[in-house]
This record gives C-alpha cells, sequence and structure tokens, in this order.
C-alpha cells in the first residue's frame, strides 16, 4: 500500500467556491496521482487509462518510428498557413514533468476510445475505466451561477455552459448545436470533441492551427446537426 502524508506549503489563491481557475487543479492532480500510485504520471496513464482502452499511439512524446505522421502544427499567415517554429521539434523526448493538465500527443482513432468510454458512463469494448456515477459527475455542472466568479477569458465564454470535473458542460441549447448535458473540451491547437448522449453522438475536429478562424468549429458542429434525419 502507497501512503503519503504532508501539509501544504502554498495557501490558496481562492477559497474554494470563490473563482473559476482553470488548469491548475489538474496539474495539482497529477501531482497527487503520482505521489499515491507510486507509478510516474505517464505510466500511470499508460497503464490505467491507455492501454485498456487500446489507445496505442498516445503519450507525452513520440518515439523515433513514429514522428513522420506527426501533423504540423500552423499559425495563420496573410492569405496561407505558416508552419510553427518547433513544429518539427515537439515532442521528441520525454518531458521532465508530464503534466495533469496538457500536454499529450494522440490520434483521431485513440481520441475516439476515449470519448466513447466517457460517452457510455465508463465502459467501452468490454474494458470499464470509470462507475457510471463518476461519469456522471464529471458531467455535471459544479458552477456558481455568480458571474464574478465565472470570469474565464471573456465575459460570455461560459453563456449556456458550466464546468463539471474537467469538462466543459452544455447547460442550455442556444442554436443548432449541442444537446443539454452534452460535455467537450477545445484545445488550444484547434483540436476540438464534443460527446452527445442525447443524440448518441461524437463530433472530432482536428485542425492543428493556432488561431483558429473564429465561428469554423461552430460553422462545422452546426452541420453535422443539420445532418441529423431522424
Amino acid at each position: 500500500m502507497n501512503t503519503w502524508s504532508g501539509s501544504a506549503r502554498c495557501p490558496l489563491v481562492y477559497p474554494p467556491g470563490e473563482y473559476f481557475i482553470y488548469n491548475t487543479a489538474s496539474d495539482v492532480a497529477g501531482v497527487l496521482i503520482a505521489r499515491v500510485s507510486g507509478m510516474a504520471l505517464d505510466r500511470f496513464l499508460e497503464t490505467k487509462i491507455f492501454d485498456p482502452l487500446g489507445m496505442t499511439d498516445t503519450g507525452f512524446w513520440v518515439p523515433p518510428p513514429k514522428r513522420a505522421r506527426l501533423a504540423t502544427y500552423y499559425r495563420g499567415g496573410p492569405g496561407t498557413l505558416v508552419p510553427m517554429a518547433n513544429s518539427d521539434t515537439r515532442y521528441v523526448a520525454a518531458p521532465a514533468f508530464p503534466s495533469g493538465a496538457a500536454g499529450l500527443v494522440s490520434t483521431v482513432d485513440d481520441y475516439l476510445a476515449f470519448a466513447r468510454m466517457l460517452l457510455n458512463k465508463g465502459e467501452v469494448d468490454g474494458a470499464r475505466l470509470l462507475s457510471r456515477k463518476s461519469v456522471e459527475l464529471m458531467t455535471t455542472n459544479q458552477m456558481t451561477d455568480d458571474p464574478a466568479k465565472r470570469l474565464f477569458v471573456s465575459a460570455d465564454f461560459w453563456r449556456g455552459s458550466g464546468f463539471g470535473l474537467g469538462l466543459m458542460v452544455t447547460t442550455e441549447r442556444l442554436d443548432l448545436g449541442p444537446s443539454v448535458g452534452s460535455f467537450w473540451w477545445n484545445g488550444a491547437t484547434g483540436v476540438t470533441w464534443t460527446a452527445d448522449p442525447h443524440e448518441d453522438l461524437i463530433f472530432l475536429n482536428f485542425i492543428q492551427r493556432r488561431g483558429t478562424p473564429s465561428g469554423f468549429s461552430a460553422d462545422y458542429m452546426q452541420a453535422v446537426y443539420q445532418a441529423i434525419v431522424d
């Protein structure tokens, strides 16, 4: 049995429930997972999540035999796309500190396996990672209704939505898009995904561009929902 004890040397930035802070909690969770399990975070994720789900191309770095498959990361230019300066040097080695908040590289197939597991309440293809109640808690809005405590990126960022445990959650259907109860998150490189339990639907959008044109994902999502005819 692994045991760990200690006391926090840094105070909380805000009392619990006082203000939304993105990212930090996930990094802290990553450290706690490593200490409680007695395994490095990357090894824990590989053993407990990636291997059971068959996510063979997911990790914090890309081994040499797979590097030719790594997508180029672009930024927008004047009428064209320009490769980012570090596009060819990313993920060449394991990070010194695997983050619980970011840094994994994956494929569409691997990402789909993870999304299917959550959409199916913690189990897919005979592999159960989470209980149904755990997934329900993760995908339930945990945020306060007080706008002053919800401010993040912009004043209307949370319009029609909230935040569960690591996932954004639809709380109000505002247009032709995800049903109430859908959950998702958007990445900085244009990667977005959404799972809609009501429609039994998973939406994956892998762009690999910094500064994705405004409205692109929304237009793509709308086209997906327009195609539902039953």
